[in-house]
């Protein structure tokens, strides 16, 4: 059994719903992650194909072989397979947030690569991701039906970070 740290309220999720971040066209957060110099964080398996599918090679992928809860068509899956080499393979219950997540994402972000796939949800790693943020890096994941959010990393995304998580019930 996973040992979670964090679990949504109902609240909360009606407040996740909204981007962290810039929401963008996916095609203007394409070319902002093909042109970035730093580290790329991608979260999610329809985020992380149509980055490879534009050329951008995001550093630390998560995944959970999922999208809108079903499963990935297979070439997009058996494209994010042949580019996240020797993921790390983590726990991570639908509406929480674990301490093998946690760890996997600061262990990540220390080494500025990793792909980590997912068995449950990858929903809210986006939050962690934020915390181990390092200035200079950004995060991506897709809005459903609108595009995708980009989330600069650093200090002010701690921060947001911090104070959502504060709003979670600890589990």
């Amino acid at each position: 059994m996973v040992s979670c740290v964090y679990k949504i309220t109902d609240k909360l999720r009606e407040y996740l719903k909204q981007p962290l971040g810039r929401l963008l066209e996916t095609s203007a957060a394409l070319e902002v992650a093909k042109n970035h110099k730093g580290i790329i964080c991608a979260v999610g398996d329809e985020c992380i194909y149509n980055l490879l599918e534009a050329g951008a090679r995001p550093q630390i992928c998560l995944y959970d072989n999922l999208t809108m809860r079903k499963e990935v068509e297979p070439h997009k899956k058996q494209a994010i397979a042949g580019y996240c080499k020797s993921p790390v393979h983590i726990e991570n219950q639908a509406g929480t947030i674990s301490d093998g997540l946690c760890r996997a994402l600061e262990k990540a972000f220390e080494k500025e690569e990793s792909f980590i796939e997912v068995a449950g949800e990858e929903d809210l790693a986006v939050l962690p991701a934020m915390v181990y943020s390092k200035k200079g890096s950004i995060i991506l994941y897709g809005q459903p039906n609108q595009g995708m959010v980009l989330i600069e990393g650093g200090s002010k995304a701690r921060e947001t970070a911090a104070r959502i998580l504060a709003m979670f019930e600890k589990a």
